[in-house]
């Protein structure tokens, strides 16, 4: 740093309000802590926008109404850097003016403060008054609760608080950043997430402006700046800029980073509030300004199209119990063409994935007593999501009406004016009793069935226990995991016979499940209470000894077994879903990826392939790769056809009959040995073979083809080490403890395995069986230390889960 500015006192601009002086006192203390020497002295102006505080904001000018004064005093050389709040800049910095980098903002959502005894949004009454001197904050509220009459106000934060006592309103919204900033947290009832109400553009973060040509004092700013604040506020404030927005106008952006993937949800309004036009778009955090651009955009098409009169229609979306293959066709159509998606803690991993990438994706996780987001948010969550998305799916465990709150939500929307459909899924009182072997209804032992909550949302509430206790059909309690003991005693206190079988079943339908068998004489005994997974279902009757027959799930070979898949994520799913199918739980852990190569190179070998005798595959990515340059060189598969096409193995022959093309040759065992063994009588020196492969592929192929004929090997792809999504420790929990086997299909997953890791100080549990695909993967694994269990013969997937499946039980 330049000593010039260590022997001058700098002077900041600020407005006098105490939030506007909080700010300015702590980036002082920021750059004090980094420039011990630093002299820094604190200017106060008053703007326009302080002057005049019966006006509301929309009535007296644009953004610049709290800065131009501040402004000005910047370019006269009077003050020497200003301290703003980020969100009441104008879309376009002053000319001879600009911004240093800001710091880390603060909290970005808005915040309801009211009066006692209200403590969210939906406790307020109808009609309640809610101040705020926002058009943003107004018409979005009045999208959540269209009953609400929004009052105008002005002031400070305090002042602004103060109100709800001076005009008898109900509440006010204000950003919770200055609520934070002035201590005043205890104050806030309920946040507004920002799924629900959009925030003004750089909501929460300080702008720190100062003189163009002032380079000495933009260092001194730019040593407090926050990449991820930098990157978010400048995608918000690009939207601003393109909309050309104004106070006069309803505008709201907010912007989050996901490691490098940046996403921009913005919303648009008319001045009267008559239409709200939403967009959500998703870049890279390089390309932060255009995606505010694209934003914009998308906005303006949606209102030349007129977009927002309606709200678009909620999918109540039933997904089952557990196994992901029971969603109905419906359902899945709807994941699979939806914008966004909002689902609940059970819903498997497998069916978010079937939402497109671009989809948002909202967790909205409820296990008992612990809610990620309390009912009464999901609700308005879904209203406002309506009229930002064009196909809003809500994705749900079981069935949506059979307690799941289905009803209460589509009620919620219903009065809200936004359209619903339910599409029902299996409920686990019945699915998951057939995956436990216990059918619901049998003409031998009960011709009803009857299904209960376990567990009301009053305490003060329970059932007629002497109505259900002579009830002769299948009793289902769900939500029960906590009052097992009490239903038993209540069934067995109004006369049900205590040796009336039971059974409770955790994790229905999942490779986790638990079946634990009991009457209701021993339940309290018998069962480990405390101990049982949720979600869990208790069913009582005799039907219950129907599953010492019926049980189908939990007879499969490879049930509950937990093994993990190292596979590309591209050609994983496949040898998951065999595993699946035997019982297994599968862990998708993809340690390799592929890029594709010397693009010229193989244009050039297509363009040529009248040179060539003989085309040899030996890995179905090399099909993939070569077919695809095939086809967008304007040919097709009638160009091969003077060629003999060898494939190394049944399942690379498989790839290539997708295409229309029957290899001419297979050798008997699927390595370039086999290769060998089988072409070294068929090749004479006339041939000349196109063999498309990997970069780092075995040599021994070509350099026994190099004796024979000529052999042009073209390495058109190569493999890399894939990024792994999940958290780390979410992984150790899994390999250190729970994984039962490590399956390898190549050479190069063992070594990014091992190299994994490693580099995470990860132990792999030692009793884990390592599964190898065939004797070159397994040479490699030797290598780094670990040993074969299991080795498939011959080198297919079907082969290596069959050699899992043979492993005997009480090895694994």
């Amino acid at each position: 740093m330049n000593r010039s500015n260590m022997d001058k006192t700098i002077i900041v601009g600020t407005r006098g309000s105490r939030l506007a002086l909080f700010q300015t006192d702590w980036v002082i203390a920021a750059l004090s802590a980094k420039y011990p020497d630093l002299k820094i002295e604190k200017k106060i102006i008053s703007t326009k926008g302080d002057q005049i505080l019966n006006v509301s904001l929309d009535k007296i000018g644009d953004k610049g109404l709290f800065v131009k004064e501040i402004e000005a005093q910047l370019l006269s050389g009077d003050i020497d850097f200003a301290v703003h709040s980020m969100k009441d800049m104008p879309s376009q910095c002053a000319d001879g003016l600009c911004f240093a980098a800001p710091p880390a903002r603060e909290d970005v959502r808005d915040a309801l403060v009211l009066k006692k005894g209200y403590q969210g949004l939906n406790d307020l009454p109808q009609g309640a008054k809610i101040g705020t001197g926002s058009k943003r904050r107004a018409f979005q509220l009045k999208q959540l609760r269209p009953d609400l009459e929004v009052v105008a106000i002005r002031g400070n934060v305090e002042t602004r608080i103060a109100k709800i006592e001076t005009m008898a309103l109900d509440g006010v919204v204000l950003a919770a950043a200055g609520l934070h900033r002035l201590d005043l947290t205890h104050q806030i009832s309920a946040y507004l997430e920002p799924n629900e109400m959009i925030p003004a553009p750089a909501q929460g973060a300080l702008c720190l402006q100062y003189r163009i040509d002032d380079l000495e004092t933009g260092t001194l700013l730019n040593a407090l700046a926050d990449r991820e604040t930098a990157v978010c506020t400048s995608a918000e404030r690009s939207f601003l800029a393109a909309v050309d927005g104004s106070c006069h106008l309803p505008i709201g952006a907010y912007a989050h980073l996901d490691g490098d993937q940046l996403t921009l949800h913005c919303v648009f309004g008319d001045e009267d509030g008559n239409a709200l036009y939403y967009a959500d778009v998703k870049g890279t955090a390089a390309a932060a300004e255009k995606l505010g651009i694209k934003a914009a955009e998308t906005v303006k098409e949606r209102m030349s199209m007129n977009m927002s009169v309606n709200p678009s229609t909620v999918y109540l979306v039933g997904s089952g119990p557990g196994d992901p293959m029971l969603l109905t066709r419906k359902g899945e159509m709807l994941i699979k063409t939806c914008d966004c998606v909002i689902y609940d803690r059970l819903i498997p991993e497998d069916l978010i994935r079937l939402a497109p990438e671009n989809a948002e994706k909202i967790y909205v996780g409820k296990a008992a007593s612990n809610h990620a987001m309390p009912q009464d948010d999901i609700n308005e969550l879904l209203v406002s999501l309506s009229y930002r998305y064009q196909r809003v799916v809500r994705l749900k465990g079981g069935d949506p009406y059979v307690f799941g709150r289905g009803g209460e939500e589509a009620a919620f929307l219903k009065a809200h004016g936004v359209p619903f459909e339910v599409v029902p899924g299996i409920s686990s009182s019945i699915g998951g009793l057939a995956y436990a072997g216990i059918p619901i209804t049998h003409r031998d032992y009960a011709s009803s069935f009857h299904v209960l909550t376990g567990h009301f949302k009053d305490d003060s509430l329970d059932h007629d226990w002497s109505v259900i206790a002579k009830l002769s059909g299948t009793l289902v309690f769900l939500m029960s995991i906590a009052n097992i003991a009490n239903i038993c005693a209540q069934l067995m206190a109004n006369g049900k016979d205590g040796q009336t079988p039971l059974a409770v079943v955790s994790k229905a339908a999942s490779a986790d499940q638990r079946v634990y068998e009991a009457t209701l004489a021993t339940a309290e005994t018998a069962l480990p209470l405390g101990s049982i997974d949720s979600p869990a279902l208790l069913v009582v009757g005799k039907v219950v000894t129907m599953r010492e027959t019926l049980d189908w799930f939990e007879a499969k070979p490879l049930f509950g077994k937990r093994i993990l898949v190292t596979r590309s994520s591209r050609q994983a799913s496949r040898f998951s879903e065999m595993l699946e199918n035997l019982g297994a739980k599968v862990i998708e852990l993809p340690m390799i990826d592929f890029e594709n190569i010397h693009d010229s190179e193989l244009q050039t070998a297509i363009e040529s392939l009248h040179q060539y005798t003989q085309l040899w595959f030996t890995s179905e990515n090399a099909i993939k790769r070569f077919m695809t340059a095939l086809f967008e060189s304007g040919r097709d598969v009638r160009a091969l056809g003077h060629l003999k096409v060898l494939a190394i193995g049944t399942q690379t022959a498989k790839w290539l009959k997708s295409y229309g093309i029957m290899p001419d040759y297979i050798p008997e065992t699927f390595t370039q040995e086999g290769i060998i063994d089988h072409m070294q009588s068929v090749l004479t020196a006339e041939d000349h073979i196109l063999l498309p492969t990997a970069e780092k592929a075995r040599p021994l192929l070509s350099e026994w083809l190099d004796g024979i004929c000529r052999c042009t090997a073209l390495h058109i792809y190569k493999t890399v080490p894939a990024t792994v999504l999940q958290e780390v420790d979410d992984i150790r929990k899994l390999i250190e403890t729970a994984i039962d086997i490590v399956t390898f299909t190549s050479g190069s997953t063992a070594e990014n395995f091992d190299a994994f890791l490693k580099a995470n100080t990860l132990t792999l549990r030692p009793d884990a069986k390592i599964a190898s695909i065939g004797p070159i993967t397994s040479q490699t694994l030797k290598a780094l230390g670990y040993p074969i269990d299991i080795e498939a013969a011959p080198h297919t997937l079907e082969a290596l889960a069959k050699a899992i499946m043979e492993v005997p039980n009480e090895t694994l």
